[in-house]
Order: structure tokens, then sequence, then C-alpha cells
């Protein structure tokens, strides 16, 4: 049996541990660092090795940590733990590590393995090259995802052939705000309508502009289906005539060489910018707008083609004005090109073309409120769904009212009431006109006598009657007010002498009189002789008697009717 002992160090020291040289200390009461075990401790080789793998020098021991947690949640990872050399005699005490034996330091990583670790590739398309508003390319990104650690890994770990990673496809960038603020579309004031007669364009300038640089810029950085329009049409209505044109036509072939035709005719205008259909040969045959243009939506055997949309509604909805329509670019297997450059530009189809509807109103009131109008002048009116022309008084007012324009002149629209009486009534002798002496009339003088002429008669448009007693575009040659279509005398009581003449003329207006009116006698032994056109356009004769007259018929008045075309 192996006799056992016990080693351990004895150092010089304070009582807070620092070491101090031996000299310090009374070496006389220096302890024994070997003592015997008790002899009924039987000492063998496994106590040996213990007592071998205390770890200890003569100043401190070595100390390890508890190991780590694995670095990994899943696959291969690591623990570590760390070690320190503590004092022997006070284990709380840390000395350098030059006390201890680290020859004798004991690994202090070990491997791990929590779980296995599942990996999927998440693909997602990267930017797009091209600019804003137009076509480019962008790449399909390829990312390693680990699903129980929740994170991205190196693509390697997902799959081990990297070498056909790269793949691209066609894009189309729309402009966001932040692209927009850099760029702006700026546009000129409009120039003078290039017609002098009728219908013509007026044209600006349409530039991108650089808001960064302040200065223009290549139209490509704006977005080009923004792109304000840089001609629009106009008409000149001073001349009461120009060239009108009707919507182009669709191209005559759906691929390569077409053409498209439309209606060019010269027309009368009216001051509101109606198209009359009256035609006329003034305009100039030089000004004379094109009837054909070519068109071509892209070769039959062509990679790429042309397609219109519909066009939109006519803007403004009256009168002259503009449609629009979207334009695309295909190609040959139906797939939609963001990219306008891969079909052919010259050949493009047009965006926008002049459009026209006459908006016709039924008052003098209702044209005052639409288009802003406020003088007094002929105007084109619906009256019982025909169009005529209608003379618009006090435009300038809330309650502007209608007058027809008698275009045979006031000499053909008269009213008179005759003013002389004879000596004796119950003769007949053809009297002298206003002005002249009558040696055989008496020196009285009919109190309401009087001739009127009129330029315009004011006209109810509802009942298409005309008010006799309006006055506002008359000259009263002699005497009183005279209302139209009134007339008479105090001259003669014989048949046939009347001296009252009336005269209406309706010839150019656009209407003539309704059969149905009538012009009643009244008064003493009254007497009317009055003649009617064929076509009612004309009405005259003579009324009189002693005294008599006559007037249109309160019940009907002088009721118009529309001359259809």
């Amino acid at each position: 049996m192996e006799t056992c002992s016990r080693i351990r160090n004895v150092v010089c020291s304070f009582e807070n541990g620092t070491i101090l040289p031996n000299e310090n200390c009374n070496l006389n009461e220096k302890p024994e660092h070997l003592i015997q075990c008790p002899s009924w401790i039987i000492c063998n080789r496994y106590q040996s090795s213990l007592l071998k793998s205390e770890k200890t020098t003569s100043l401190g021991i070595l100390h390890y940590s508890e190991y780590s947690k694995c670095s990994e949640k899943c696959g291969i990872g690591f623990r570590n733990r760390s070690v320190s050399c503590k004092s022997i005699v006070n284990n709380s005490v840390e000395l350098p590590m030059k006390f201890c034996d680290s020859s004798r330091i004991e690994r202090l990583t070990i491997n791990c393995q929590l779980a296995m670790c599942n990996y999927k590739i998440i693909e997602s398309w990267g930017k797009c090259s091209a600019r804003c508003g137009q076509g480019g390319v962008e790449q399909l990104e390829k990312k390693c995802y680990e699903t129980i650690t929740r994170t991205f890994v190196d693509l390697s770990y997902c799959e081990f052939n990297t070498d056909n990673l790269v793949k691209e496809r066609k894009c189309y960038k729309p402009c966001t705000r932040h692209v927009e603020s850099a760029y702006e579309w700026r546009v000129s004031s409009w120039k003078k309508c290039s017609a002098k007669c009728g219908f013509g364009s007026k044209k600006r300038l349409v530039k991108c502009w650089s808001l960064t640089e302040s200065k223009v810029t290549d139209d490509s950085n704006c977005v080009l289906k923004h792109k304000p329009v840089d001609t629009l049409p106009c008409i000149n209505t001073t001349c009461g005539y120009g060239w009108f044109v009707s919507e182009w036509s669709d191209c005559s072939k759906n691929c390569s060489a077409g053409v498209k035709t439309r209606e060019v005719s010269c027309n009368k205008i009216s001051i509101e910018g109606f198209i009359l259909k009256t035609t006329s040969i003034r305009c100039n045959q030089q000004e004379k707008p094109i009837s054909t243009i070519p068109c071509n939506f892209g070769e039959c055997d062509g990679e790429y083609f042309w397609k219109t949309g519909p066009w939109s509604t006519c803007s403004p909805s009256c009168n002259i004005g503009h449609q629009t329509r979207q334009i695309y670019c295909y190609h040959k297997n139906g797939t939609l090109e963001h990219d306008f450059s891969r079909c052919k530009i010259d050949s493009m189809p047009i965006r926008y073309q002049f459009c026209y509807k006459n908006c016709y109103v039924n008052s003098c009131k209702e044209l005052k409120q639409k288009f802003n109008l406020d003088q007094d002048n002929d105007y084109y009116l619906n009256i019982s769904n025909s169009i005529v022309q209608i003379y618009c008084k006090n435009m300038n007012t809330s309650e502007p009212i209608e007058f027809l324009t008698l275009k045979s002149g006031e000499s053909r629209n008269f009213a008179e009431i005759y003013d002389k009486k004879l000596f004796h009534p119950n003769k007949c002798r053809y009297g002298p006109r206003y002005g002249a002496d009558c040696s055989f009339c008496t020196p009285e003088i009919l109190e309401n006598h009087g001739i009127t002429l009129f330029s315009k008669v004011r006209l109810n448009i509802t009942s298409l009657t005309i008010v006799e007693d309006d006055y506002s575009f008359t000259n009263v040659l002699y005497g009183n007010p005279v209302p139209f279509g009134n007339s008479g005398d105090c001259y003669s009581s014989v048949p046939e002498c009347q001296q009252g003449r009336l005269n209406i003329d309706l010839r150019g207006t656009g209407f003539v009189l309704d059969p149905s009116s009538k012009w009643i006698n009244f008064g003493e032994n009254p007497n009317q002789k009055i003649y009617f056109s064929k076509d009612y356009s004309i009405i005259y004769g003579t009324c009189g008697g002693f005294c008599g007259f006559c007037k249109p018929d309160p019940s009907t008045g002088i009721k118009l009717r529309i001359v259809e075309d």
C-alpha cells in the first residue's frame, strides 16, 4: 500500500490576498506544504491522478466557467467557455494568468447542434432600368432564407449551381411623385388662330422643364402620355364663312400603308360659331384643308404594330373642340409594349383631332347663359326644332328678348292710319299721300293717324306670334305709332275707297305667315282688301271706312310658321 500525502501551497501575502516575497513573513512560522494522510486512507492510482489534476502552481489555480449556449439555432454551431487564474488562498481573487500554468489549459470551445436547418429560395424582381414613363429591363434577384432563424443567409446554402442566377425581363417604369417633382411640362401662351376666315388651328410651345437644373430638357424625362396638346382648333367668325372638316375616317387598312379621309366643305358660320347648312363659294381655295392623309399601323409582317382606343367625347361639348384617344404599341404575340420606340414613331396614329357639335339653344336668355354673350345681335336659335336666326335684344341684362329682323327692310314693312277725310264721305276720290294738300278734304285730321316703319318685330318664340305694339325698332314717319299689321281711315264710306295701307314682307327671315292668321274689320263702314302671296311670305293691302279699321284677329294674332328646308 502506498502512503498518501496532501500538498498545499504556502505563500506570504496580505490579508487581501496580495502575494509577497517570503522574506516579508516569519520563516520560522511557515506552515508545512506537505502533510501525511491518516493511516486509514488508502492511496491508489486514481487518487494520485486526481492530485496531479489539481492544476496548481505555487501561486494560482485555473478556474473554468460554464459552457455558453449553442451559437446556432439550427445546424452546426459551437459553445464557448472562459478560463481564469484564481488565488489559491482566496478563490474570489483573480490573478494574472502568469501565476497559473497556461500549458495545462484544456479546450475552451466545443461543437454543438440543436436542430437541422430548413432553407428556401426567395425570388423578387429588382429595380427597373428605365427612366420615368419608359420601358427598360429588370433582373430577377434570388435570396436564401432560413425558416427557423428567420434570417437571410448566403445563397450557397440554398443551391449549389449559381451559373444561371441572372435572369431579366422587360419592364415599364411609371412616374412617381418624386420623379414628377424633378421634371414638369411647361407651355407657352397660345398663338393667334391660323385662319383668317373660318376654321384653323392655334399652336403653343410644350417643353419638358428640369426643376433641379432650371432649364429645358429632353421630352423623355417627362411623362409622354401626360404631355399637354400643342395644337387646338379655332374659328374666326368675322368673315361669316370658312372651311369645315369632318372627323377622320378609320385607316383603310389594319396593317401596312393605307389612307384616311374626311369631308371638307365651305360653310357659312354664325357669330356664335355655329356651322350652318348653307354652303358658300367664298372660301379661299389655297387654304382648303387636306381631305386625305396616309396611315400605317405597322407592317403586316412586322414585329410591333400600333393600336388605338376609342375617341373621347368632343371637348368642349359645344361648337368646335377636340377629341383624344389612347395609343398603344403591341408585339405581334399580343403583348402590350410600354416602350413606344418599339413601334415606328413616324407612323404613330394621331392622338387628337378636331370635332364639332352644334349646340343650339332655345332662347336668347339661354344663349346668354351658355355662351356668355352680352352683345345684341342676330343669333341662331332652335325654335320649334328648327334653326332660325333671331335678334336678341338686351343681352346685357338678365332677361333678353327675341326679335325677328325683317330682311326686306322697313320700306317693305309698315302700317298706316290715313289722316284725311273727304268733304263728301259718300263719294270716292283717291286722296294724296302724306305731306300733300287736299282741296277736297276737310281740315279735320284723324286723331290716331300715323305711319310707322318696322325694321324688326318682337316675336313670341313660344306661340310664334308677332307682338304688334312693340316699337323698339321702328321709324314713326308721321303722326302716331301704328301697331304692326294694322290699318284704317275715316276717308270715305264707299267700298273699295279705303286709303289706310299695311305691308308685311317676311322674305329672308325663315318664317312665313301661318294660313290660320286672319284680319278682322272694326269701326263704322269698315272695308279691307288684303292680298297674300302664294307662299304667305308677303301680305299687303288697304283698310278703311267712315271710320273703319282692320287688324289681325286677336284669337290668332300674326301667327308665323317656319319655312322648311
